[in-house]
Parts: C-alpha cells; structure tokens; sequence
C-alpha cells in the first residue's frame, strides 16, 4: 500500500449553500493532504447551485443530478472516486482538523478495519448542546445499534463488497 494513500471525500449536497463552504474548509483544514473533494449536488436549489458553480478549488470535483437522496449521491460520488479509503461527510458538517490523519492512521493498521468512525458534537447557536459517543465495534453494532457515525472513512473495497448504499433508503436512514 501507498504510504500517503489518496482519500476522496465524498459530500452529498442538497440545499446547503450555507454550510458547504464550512464543510470543504473543514477539509482543506485536515492535517492529512492526500485528498480529492467529489460534491454531488443532490437536484439542490438555485443558490446551492451558484455556490458550487463559484468554486474553484483544482481538487474538487462537482457532479450534478436529480434529487435521488443520499444513498445515490454518495454511490454516484463514489463510483467516480480514485482513492482506496473515501471519507463521507454531509454537507452541513464539519471535521476537527486531526480526523482523517487519526481515522488513516487506524485504517491502515489493520486490514481487518473496514470503516473508522468518530464521537459528534450536536450544535445550536455555535454552541455544542451535546456529545454523543457512539460505541463502534462489530457490524451488528453499527447497523442494528446505531453505533457509527453517517461521516466515517471507508475502505473502498468494503462499498464494493456490499455493492454500495442502499438507494432505496432515499432518507439514508
């Protein structure tokens, strides 16, 4: 394996021209730079739409199409992905600076680790309301327990596997 392996980053985006430029700065701010950003807009209204038209950052790619939910956004961003790992963040959030570097770092120590999650802050009025730590652990855990967060990084091969999200969960949920 590389020793800077390439992560692409994957950011469903529907109607959240307020929050995606927060989202990819939270990206670019990330102690880990081997990255591409692939945006797909989600069938997002017009001002989302000037938003990701008026960037011009060379490592983000924008795709287009219509309003299908998450689950396809994120298989249509992950289908044109070229990293090994991909990191899905929702438009409307954002990293700590120190994740993908922790998150890689723990990937790449275990072939065995498919997706590395983390604790989340809930936020009102830029004030953290609550800390919710989720428990991990084994696949019955994250998918029947809630115990992953929806911005995880992911061995590509594991989407693979499963052939991807589930486009009927349109919610994704």
């Amino acid at each position: 394996m590389k020793s800077e392996p390439l992560v692409s980053v994957i950011i469903p985006c529907y109607n959240d021209h307020k929050f995606i430029n927060q989202a990819i700065e939270s990206i670019n701010g990330q102690d880990y730079k081997n990255l591409e950003i692939i945006i797909i807009d989600d069938g997002s209204d017009f001002e989302t739409k000037q938003v990701l038209k008026n960037l011009t950052q060379k490592n983000i790619q924008v795709l287009y199409q219509e309003n299908q939910g998450p689950s396809a956004a994120r298989n249509k961003g992950i289908k044109q992905s070229k990293g090994d790992f991909f990191l899905t963040l929702d438009a409307d959030d954002y990293f700590e600076s120190s994740f993908l570097g922790k998150a890689l770092g723990i990937i790449l120590y275990n072939e065995s680790i498919g997706i590395v999650s983390c604790w989340y802050n809930t936020i009102k009025n830029n004030t953290i309301q609550e800390v919710i730590k989720l428990e991990g652990g084994d696949v019955n855990t994250i998918i029947f327990s809630n115990g992953a967060s929806g911005n995880s990084l992911y061995r590509k091969q594991c989407w693979i596997d499963v052939e991807g999200y589930d486009e009927k969960m349109v919610d994704g949920y």
